[in-house]
């Protein structure tokens, strides 16, 4: 077994990663695509977002310092993932659908209340398939009636690892567009989770590059 990783070594990895991050990030060319209805909505009250696992970081550094409240497992791997989006202006919530979904899910559910606006719950270890959307943003927006805004990211200049995921790594330099949509919750007759999960699922899929549909998974 392991050693744990010592506090200050997450901290002092935290604080590089998010460095390199935020440097990667200024040499990109941002071009954002339908975002006016998702600003109109949050200046009604807060939202959920929802996107593909492997696009998590040029929509963490698009989002950054913006007040949006990320979920991450109460892993080693998490505290690490917490400490960095931390370092980029979020606000954090411990937690794992995989394990502890229900708490994870009520956690998300006070953000929410508390009018912040929150990304889609995530997963401890999360296992696929890929471009198969997960239940935990359908659940939270259902319970508490908030929109949410499905993020596609298009990106042909990147590298996709060998993760499950194909998680996106965009070059230096690199134009990178975000596509957004927003499935707003009827309050009179509220569709089902696995309705609205498909419903995120589809816009997801058509707001994603074909270029990142495409990768494979190994």
């Amino acid at each position: 077994m392991s050693r744990p990783r010592p506090p200050l070594l997450t901290a002092a990895l935290a604080a590089a990663l998010a460095r390199l991050a935020r440097l990667l990030a200024w040499t990109w060319r941002w071009s954002l695509h339908g975002k006016e209805p998702v600003d109109a909505a949050l200046a009604e009250g807060p939202l959920v977002y929802a996107f593909w696992h492997g696009a998590q970081l040029p929509l963490a550094l698009a989002h950054a310092d913006q007040g949006v409240v990320g979920l991450a497992s109460r892993s080693e791997d998490g505290a690490l993932l917490a400490a960095v989006i931390g370092r980029l202006g979020y606000g954090v919530a411990r937690g794992s659908s995989s394990r502890s979904g229900v708490t994870a899910l009520r956690v998300c559910q006070r953000i929410l209340t508390e009018d912040r606006r929150s990304g889609g719950p995530g997963r401890g270890r999360p296992r696929g398939p890929r471009h198969r959307a997960a239940a935990g943003a359908a659940a939270l927006a259902r319970q508490t009636r908030a929109p949410i805004a499905c993020v596609g990211v298009r990106c042909p200049g990147a590298l996709h690892l060998g993760s499950w995921d194909r998680f996106c790594l965009p070059l230096p330099f690199t134009r990178i567009e975000l596509h957004y949509s927003l499935i707003s919750v009827p309050p009179e007759a509220v569709p089902s989770v696995e309705t609205l999960r498909v419903a995120v699922q589809d816009r997801l899929l058509a707001l994603t590059g074909p270029e990142i549909r495409a990768a494979r998974s190994p």
